[in-house]
């Protein structure tokens, strides 16, 4: 029997499947001890639209978007699911794995808005980010990456 408690080396949150780097469920079905919590992780893992390490993402005649990070990046639709699916859980696990992912890694989500032409209001300390942009409406759509929420 695979105990429920995953070691944090690989990469998994104790008590999840689904929480962390990977999987470490058997099925889409399977679910740790945490299982609210394992249930947005495992929404947020099945994003229809994301960039993994080092990949290149084209669609349309926008430029492409690139990510250079060592983890996937998650469309920030994803991103405010996640964030939300965390949010009403409001467990200790939920609040912890939302602090980490959104706070600490924070790691920066794409979408396809009227270009940013610069930040109106930052927030944080651990790690700055945007949180109120100023774009130019009368240029056309394009693919661009995000600050996420601060949890």
């Amino acid at each position: 029997m695979r105990s429920i408690f995953i070691s944090p080396f690989h990469g998994i949150f104790p008590g999840t499947l689904w929480c962390g780097a990977g999987s470490a469920a058997d099925s889409d079905e399977d679910l740790g001890l945490f299982q609210d919590t394992d249930t947005c992780c495992r929404e947020h893992d099945h994003c229809p639209l994301n960039l993994a390490p080092g990949q290149t993402f084209f669609i349309g005649v926008s430029l492409p978007l690139y990510n250079d990070a060592s983890t996937t990046a998650s469309h920030c639709d994803c991103e405010e699911r996640f964030y939300n699916c965390l949010k009403s859980s409001s467990n200790l696990i939920s609040y912890k794995i939302g602090k980490n992912y959104f706070n600490i890694l924070a790691m920066p989500c794409f979408t396809y808005d009227y270009p940013i032409e610069r930040c109106v209001q930052y927030e944080g300390f651990i790690k700055e980010k945007c949180v109120e942009y100023e774009v130019d409406v009368s240029a056309p759509r394009t693919w661009q990456w995000r600050d996420s929420r601060s949890y």
